[in-house]
């Protein structure tokens, strides 16, 4: 039988911290020392590289225009009449884009309809514009994923060329009083998004004149953790008709009730038998077999690939969130539930004592993220051209 990676859940952290608290209760101080070690400081402990994800984003290009503007006309204030209607992008995400008029630059407040969008109090023409009048509509911020992190500078299409990282005040300078129009941007910043809360959008002072490419590496967040194995629904429930078979239903379980949610696929479905609930493997009970749910629906749900057992009716099991470590920053993200444990429970001194220990076992996983080396001479002549080994830290 080949190997297969070493997967930990949230079940397996919970049942952890269990055996250091000698008890069996799934008390919410264990879910929050967990959720607070797994998705705050683990990953702002080093540039994990792990949690490196390609993104690619895909540019708009300009879109020429006439527009008409009334800036005191009643319930029409402030509002921009655009000669032909919006479409594509800039109908789907026109709050993303900005109108130049008259060599200014002004967001958009508010979409009306597909030829009407409003602009804000603070910052707009002033006075009316006639209709006619020539303008220009560019996306200048793009989102970027929920969770990131940080990144490497993006490259363009055309080559190996990274684009600058300028800060957000230089975005604005640049953009207001150096527009520019080009093939390809060469200059960035990251900032809050503007329609989305938590998240960072990407902008660029520099507009692409027609639609182009653009990819990065980015270093991502630990998504949040909601399934622990412990809820009370679905442990009242079993897996429910004929035997799950590997010959005859290979990827599909029937549950008894249907409690199942949307929210399941990518968590892990773990078999126990039809007296206990699946323990992870160091538990007295453990699973027997485990599998990733890829879709959900009423009472069935469907998983990643054909089980290996049979499986009764009757058979308990439990749901959880798998955790995304390498086996190597196991330990570390271990040693951080403990120390978050004692200081919830108000232990100064174990508090101490298993702070050290987690940092210990933070710089040994530091030690052990370093997959391949690379000659300092080798990557120099990549740093002449503008490469660089640091990411952008955007706080």
């Amino acid at each position: 039988m080949p190997n297969t990676p070493i997967m930990m859940t949230y079940q397996d952290a919970v049942e952890h911290l269990q055996d250091k608290e000698q008890s069996s209760a799934s008390h919410p101080l264990i879910r929050r020392a967990i959720k607070q070690a797994y998705e705050n400081d683990l990953p702002q402990h080093g540039d994990w590289k792990h949690y490196l994800t390609e993104w690619d984003l895909q540019l708009k290009a300009t879109v020429s225009n006439t527009m008409t503007y009334d800036h005191t006309d009643g319930a029409n204030e402030r509002q921009v009449n655009f000669g032909s209607a919006l479409t594509g992008d800039a109908l789907a995400n026109i709050t993303y884009y900005r109108v130049r008029v008259n060599s200014v630059n002004y967001p958009i407040e508010k979409y009306l309809n597909s030829s009407v969008v409003t602009l804000p109090e603070s910052a707009n023409p002033g006075a009316d514009i006639t209709a006619g009048t020539s303008c220009t509509i560019y996306r200048n911020r793009y989102t970027l994923p929920p969770d990131f992190k940080d990144l490497y500078p993006p490259l363009n299409e055309s080559g190996i060329w990274q684009n600058q990282y300028i800060t957000p005040q230089d975005m604005q300078l640049l953009e207001r009083h150096v527009f520019t129009e080009r093939s390809e941007p060469f200059r960035f910043t990251i900032m809050p998004d503007p329609n989305v809360f938590g998240q960072m959008a990407m902008a660029f002072p520099d507009i692409p004149s027609t639609a182009t490419g653009m990819r990065f590496l980015y270093r991502r967040l630990n998504p949040e953790l909601k399934y622990h194995g412990y809820e009370t629904n679905i442990l009242a429930t079993t897996v429910s008709g004929s035997p799950v078979s590997p010959v005859t239903d290979p990827q599909t379980v029937t549950i008894s009730s249907n409690i199942s949610k949307s929210d399941w696929v990518g968590k892990f479905l773990r078999f126990g038998d039809t007296t206990n609930h699946p323990n992870g493997l160091a538990g007295k009970n453990p699973y027997v077999e485990q599998r990733c749910i890829t879709a959900v629906s009423g009472t069935t749900i469907t998983l990643d690939a054909a089980l290996a057992n049979t499986h009764a009716s009757g058979t308990k099991y439990r749901i959880t969130d798998p955790l995304d470590l390498r086996p190597t920053m196991i330990d570390a993200f271990l040693r951080g539930a403990e120390w978050k444990l004692d200081i919830m429970t108000n232990r100064k001194q174990e508090s101490q004592l298993s702070q050290m220990d987690y940092y210990r076992a933070i710089r040994l996983a530091k030690e052990s993220d370093s997959i391949v080396g690379i000659p300092q001479d080798r990557m120099s002549m990549y740093r002449n051209r503008g490469w660089t080994h640091a990411p952008v830290v955007t706080g």
